[in-house]
């Protein structure tokens, strides 16, 4: 059995299983790029905040996803993994 989540649901329980892990405008961003897969591929993505965690990282600029992570441009950057630009100037990557 499945149930489909809104947005807002997947922000809230994003926060209510791992506290502090995405801004507001990164959740967002991970839930519109997620339903963008679901969308291109036809395929259902089952929710797992723990792997969602384990799998994407978000930081509060470009600067420090790039000291972070070794790479010394975005386009290095997104050639090695999906990168997620936020409204606020903070990034979101997916592990690599």
């Amino acid at each position: 059995m499945k149930t489909t989540i809104l947005k807002h649901q997947f922000i809230d329980l994003l926060n209510k299983t791992i506290p502090g892990t995405f801004s507001l405008e990164g959740a967002e961003a991970l839930f519109d790029y997620l339903t963008e897969i679901e969308e291109a591929n036809g395929n259902e993505i089952e929710f797992d905040a723990i792997a969602l965690r384990c799998t994407f990282t978000e930081y509060a600029s470009l600067e420090e996803a790039l000291n972070e992570v070794g790479k010394h441009s975005i386009e290095e950057l997104k050639d090695t993994t999906q990168v997620l630009e936020l409204p606020n100037g903070g990034i979101l990557i997916e592990q690599f």
